[in-house]
């Protein structure tokens, strides 16, 4: 199996990609060794894959840095740094974004802990609450999560009605995500990642926040995709790897 393969089996299985999908990089023929899948490549990620030999990566996020959203065309010092690693060792690098959201990561909140899931619309999900403090309901997630921290606004909320805005949603430059979400009525945010701006736009409101982290909140979709390319690639290795997050709080 090629790269080539490897897409058309995608898009038998789940329709046509977005166009920030597919091949970005680079050898669209080669026989594919191995298959890293991450959410975004890093040195870990890229550490690896050179040293297992494996020649594909499957990455959630972009390549480069800038990412195409904010206009990057794969120039810069980081996007350098990653393409004379990839190049030098002959990696394929795929991106599947919302293939993969709408298969597998936006139902990754579909088990909050004693919430009533009351909205389930493409990319939102809205869910009612009783006698649930945000505290509290932050901790729940920090442990289903398994992250170390996370960020917080109004912590002693009573949460009636919470918003789910996975990955990169709460982020201003996707407002037309938070202005829906706001649409339903919710007193409270789940959000992978919000900046400043969502934060103090959210706090006029009143609206509580809970932020997970992008990656965190999107790595139990992108671990059932592997195992669906497990199961669907049984003669390939196929390794999920999770990178290692770098911030630290100093108190």
């Amino acid at each position: 199996m090629n790269t080539h393969d490897f897409l058309e089996l995608i898009k038998k299985d789940f329709g046509e990609m977005g166009p920030e999908e597919g091949l970005r990089f680079k050898y669209f023929d080669d026989e594919i060794k191995g298959i890293v899948v991450c959410w975004m490549v890093s040195k870990k990620v890229l550490d690896f894959t050179v040293k297992n030999k494996f020649n594909l990566i499957v990455s959630h996020e972009d390549l480069y840095f800038p990412p195409e959203y904010a206009k990057g065309d794969g120039a810069g010092v980081i996007s350098n740094y990653r393409k004379e690693i990839i190049e030098k060792n002959r990696i394929n690098f795929v991106r599947l974004h919302y293939t993969v959201d709408k298969n597998f990561i936006f139902d990754v909140f579909d088990k909050l802990s004693e919430g009533n899931l009351l909205i389930n619309e493409n990319f939102y999900r809205v869910y009612e609450f009783e006698n649930k403090i945000l505290k509290n309901l932050a901790k729940e997630l920090k442990n289903k999560f398994k992250v170390k921290f996370l960020r917080i606004t109004e912590p002693e909320k009573k949460v009636r009605r919470a918003g789910c805005l996975v990955g990169g949603l709460g982020l201003s430059i996707n407002s037309k995500f938070i202005d829906k979400i706001l649409s339903y009525n919710v007193d409270t945010v789940i959000a992978g990642e919000v900046d400043e701006y969502t934060i103090r736009g959210l706090s006029d409101l009143k609206i509580g926040i809970i932020e997970l982290g992008h990656e965190a909140s999107e790595t139990p979709g992108l671990i059932k995709f592997t195992e669906y390319l497990k199961k669907k690639l049984s003669e390939l290795p196929v390794k999920y790897l999770k990178n290692t997050y770098p911030v630290k709080i100093l108190k």
